[in-house]
């Protein structure tokens, strides 16, 4: 049996050096493979549409069934184990902030205006500035959460990677802040 593939077809004939149903595989004008055989031993013959439809079924059905067997002989990439818990390379909090607030409340004219802000972080504390004569200390703990307080004001957020975002508010005024980590 001998295959090729000319113009997007493919076909089968019966020839390959005489010998009994071998493997041709015919790329344009060459044989690419011919099992048991020499390849310049192999032809290409005409054959009716009828016999050349039913010779395509068989050459497909041999193919599928082939790459079926080959899937179910493949064996499973390994199992991972679960563990009992991550292992996350920590990131230093310390370091320079650097973002914008934007402001969500101002029910008085006296609020704090929002802008550009900058956190210095050392050890884990920082403060940020409410008004100019107000600065609210905060912590960032190790679960990345932020707390502060300070006269009437709190600050309540979160830190995620290189990250800082919150709120701060004193109730009747309040800016939302993100800070990105720059040093």
């Amino acid at each position: 049996m001998a295959y090729w593939l000319d113009d997007a077809r493919i076909a089968a004939v019966n020839s390959c050096g005489g010998q009994s149903d071998p493997l041709t595989v015919w790329h344009g004008t060459r044989p690419l493979l011919c099992e048991n055989s020499s390849p310049k031993a192999a032809s290409r013959p005409e054959m009716s549409s009828a016999r050349f439809s039913s010779e395509i079924r068989r050459a497909s059905a041999v193919l599928g069934l082939g790459l079926a067997m080959v899937g179910c002989t493949a064996t499973p990439p390994p199992a991972v184990l679960p563990t009992s818990a991550a292992v996350v390379p920590a990131i230093s909090l310390d370091g320079i902030y650097r973002g914008t607030s934007t402001r969500f409340r101002a029910d008085r004219r006296d609020c704090p205006h929002p802008g550009l802000i900058t956190l210095y972080v050392q050890d884990g504390q920082f403060e940020y500035r409410w008004t100019p004569q107000i600065y609210v200390p905060a912590t960032i703990d190790p679960d990345g959460t932020v707390r502060g307080q300070g006269s009437d004001v709190t600050l309540a957020g979160h830190r995620d990677g290189n990250t800082i975002d919150g709120d701060i508010t004193n109730g009747a005024c309040g800016l939302h802040f993100t800070a990105r980590k720059t040093f």
